[in-house]
């Protein structure tokens, strides 16, 4: 579990609330409209993955494009222009 809790912290860090507000909303509001409908627990946990996964990775394109290139590549990324942050 400890290990868990220290993936969801590394994948939080730079968040803002609003932002992890977001992901849980969306997932309660997933969750609600699944057992509403009454969906089975695969279709459940499928569209779980799924919405967490495009804000996952909507955020990640986000952060790669607009952020720092250091927080991404490395220390050195600006003096040595790693291949990731051009």
């Amino acid at each position: 579990m400890g290990k868990l809790i220290d993936v969801m912290k590394r994948e939080f860090l730079g968040w803002k609330k609003w932002q992890v507000i977001w992901i849980i909303f969306a997932n309660v509001i997933i969750l609600g409209v699944s057992l509403y409908l009454g969906d089975t627990i695969i279709g459940i946990l499928a569209s779980l993955a799924g919405v967490t996964c495009v804000i996952l990775w909507g955020w990640a394109g986000y952060r790669i494009t607009f952020s720092e290139p250091s927080i991404f590549c490395g220390e050195n990324a600006k003096k040595e222009r790693d291949f990731c942050c051009m």
